[in-house]
C-alpha cells in the first residue's frame, strides 16, 4: 500500500484517519464506564434487546452497501470459497472458546461450591 494513501491500519481494519480510532475507543470506554457504574440493572434485558437489534441493523446495512456495489458477484465468485471458509472458521473457533471457557468457569464455579460446603461442615 503506498505511504501516502491517508490510511491507517490497526488490528487489521483500515481507518481513514487515527481520530477514527480515537472516536471508536473513546465511545468504547465511555459505554464500559456507563455499564459498570452508572447503568440500573433492571434495563439491562431492554437493553440487551436494542443492542441485538441494533447489530442486525448494522449488518444489513452492511449487505446494502456490498450488495450494492457494481462488481459484487465477480468479487463474491473470486473470494467467496476463500471467505466462507474464513467465516466457519472464525464461527467455529469462537464456539469452541466459549465452550471450553464455560466448561472452566462452571468447573471452577462447582470447586467454590464444594470447597464452601467442606468449610460450612467443618464449622
Amino acid at each position: 500500500m503506498p505511504a501516502d494513501a491517508g490510511l491507517l491500519f490497526l488490528w487489521g481494519l483500515e481507518w481513514e484517519r487515527e481520530s477514527d480510532v480515537i472516536s471508536v475507543l473513546f465511545f468504547m470506554a465511555v459505554g464500559m464506564f456507563v455499564g459498570a457504574k452508572l447503568f440500573p440493572a433492571k434495563l439491562q434485558k431492554a437493553n440487551s434487546i436494542i443492542q441485538q437489534a441494533c447489530v442486525f441493523l448494522l449488518i444489513f446495512s452492511m449487505g446494502i452497501s456490498l450488495g450494492s456495489g457494481p462488481t459484487f458477484w465477480e468479487d463474491l465468485k473470486s473470494v467467496g470459497w476463500e471467505s466462507a471458509v474464513f467465516a466457519l472458521a472464525t464461527i467455529g473457533g469462537s464456539i469452541l472458546f466459549v465452550a471450553l471457557l464455560t466448561r472452566h468457569v462452571s468447573g471452577n464455579a462447582g470447586e467454590d461450591q464444594q470447597d464452601s460446603k467442606e468449610e460450612a461442615e467443618e464449622r
